[in-house]
């Protein structure tokens, strides 16, 4: 988690060091990467979960809620889709920026199914929580993913090829989400007529 929180670090520093190269003023980048933030529609339901799992004080809810569904969805929406953006661009930096991050990203998702894996066969209360957290947290990530595709305009697509992408993501996370236990679990669960 500690080497995660660096390479969370790192890609900060490599988007601003490439929105440096806009030519923009940096102050004037900041004030309207603030502005959509804070306004526009589209990034409001990002927004609230974020500051939702900014109060989620249970550890175990907000690592489930961040590394195995917001964190896996995002990742690959930013450093495998964007990267595709970047290279019809003609975008080099982009491009390799991007990808080495997504690398990253690949790694976390590695290390948290191995926790989640752990967690869940240390302790037979564990499932019933994680089950819980992902039923509670995906829908909220499915429609922040939703509201915000949209405000990349054409760069993913039209509208259908939006919608593929967003397909493209749930599946990907249903993969995440099985490796680590999580799915394979809440369907159990549903099976026994447990609460989930």
């Amino acid at each position: 988690a500690a080497f995660q929180a660096a390479d969370e670090l790192r890609r900060i520093q490599r988007l601003c060091q490439w929105l440096g190269r806009s030519g923009g003023p940096i102050v004037q980048l900041d004030a309207l990467g603030r502005e959509i933030w804070q306004q526009s529609p589209a990034f409001q339901p990002l927004r609230q979960l974020i500051e939702r799992l900014l109060v989620t004080y249970d550890w175990g809810q907000a690592l489930i809620a961040v590394n195995g569904i917001l964190k896996p969805i995002f990742d690959r929406l930013w450093f495998e889709h964007l990267v595709g953006v970047a290279e019809r661009h003609h975008d080099e930096v982009l491009e390799k920026t991007l990808s080495s991050l997504g690398d990253d990203g690949r790694w976390h998702e590695a290390w948290f199914s191995e926790l989640s894996q752990l967690a869940l066969t240390s302790d037979a209360g564990n499932a019933a929580a994680a089950a819980r957290t992902v039923d509670e947290f995906r829908p909220l990530v499915a429609q922040a993913v939703q509201a915000l595709l949209p405000a990349f305009g054409r760069l993913l697509g039209d509208e259908g090829a939006r919608a593929y992408v967003w397909r493209e993501l749930d599946v990907a996370l249903d993969a995440h989400l099985g490796h680590a236990g999580l799915v394979a679990q809440a369907n159990e669960e549903a099976r026994d007529g447990q609460p989930g």
